[in-house]
């Protein structure tokens, strides 16, 4: 991993302008453009599993790794992503059966 240091103007043209800003001054909005651009393009995504956690699925994972600390157990990244994978496709038999459901009502799907 490579680590780069980047040093922006500031936002407005003095501190105390900082607090009730309304406006930024647009070099400093150009930088942080920049910046961000140069952020998104240096990132990689994380997998577990060989799959792409999406941020959704981080979390997801990160909210079920906390709910098991906070329960007084040990938690496994393995069983928490289990845990996820699992709901998540319930989810999507849930979702594909109502959508289903909807045509067959509205005449679409022929029984």
């Amino acid at each position: 991993m490579e680590r780069d240091c980047t040093t922006l103007l500031r936002p407005t043209h003095s501190d105390q302008d900082t607090d009730t800003a309304r406006e930024f001054r647009p070099e400093f909005l150009e930088e942080a453009r920049i910046t961000r651009e140069k952020i998104i393009s240096s990132i990689r995504p994380k997998c577990f599993n060989g799959a792409n956690l999406t941020i959704r699925t981080f979390v997801d994972l990160t909210e079920t790794l906390v709910e098991i600390l906070n329960s007084g157990n040990i938690p496994s990244v393995e069983s928490a992503w289990s845990a996820i994978y699992t709901g998540r496709e319930r989810s999507i038999i849930f979702y594909i059966s109502d959508q289903l459901t909807k045509l067959y009502e509205q005449g679409t799907i022929l029984s």
